[in-house]
């Protein structure tokens, strides 16, 4: 935690507040008109609007990790020699999730193998 303030003209008092842990400069601004209750609420708005943000975590839960099981990837449906071209008959979307997601599909679709796949195996 460091320490900033906020001040402007010199007809207002500078304002100091306490900075977030991992904050490396302050900003210093012109605030001439406000007083002293008027910045004590933007401060607090602005406090709040932090605490609606919120951390951002992409970090599955055991209930999301045991759900991918159960989601959808990218399998070989017929045997694929190197050069032939992926096809919706040769590749499809399928249970379980642990091949490459199927999103990709409509870009792998008319490509051609880089190698030999058999039937039943994971597209990765």
């Amino acid at each position: 935690e460091g320490t900033a303030i906020i001040g402007g003209a010199s007809d207002t008092s500078p304002i100091i507040f306490r900075l977030p842990a991992g904050a490396t400069e302050a900003v210093q601004i012109a605030l001439p008109n406000a007083d002293e209750g008027e910045i004590t609420a933007m401060v607090k708005a602005v406090r709040e609007a932090e605490k609606a943000i919120g951390v951002i975590d992409y970090t599955l839960t055991e209930k999301q990790a045991k759900g991918k099981d159960f989601s959808r990837s990218l399998y070989i449906a017929e045997d694929v020699n190197e050069g032939d071209i992926l096809t919706e008959k040769n590749l499809r979307s399928v249970r379980p999730g642990f091949g490459m997601h199927p999103k990709f599909l409509p870009d792998l679709l008319g490509k051609t193998a880089s190698k030999d796949y058999k039937k039943g195996d994971r597209f990765s």
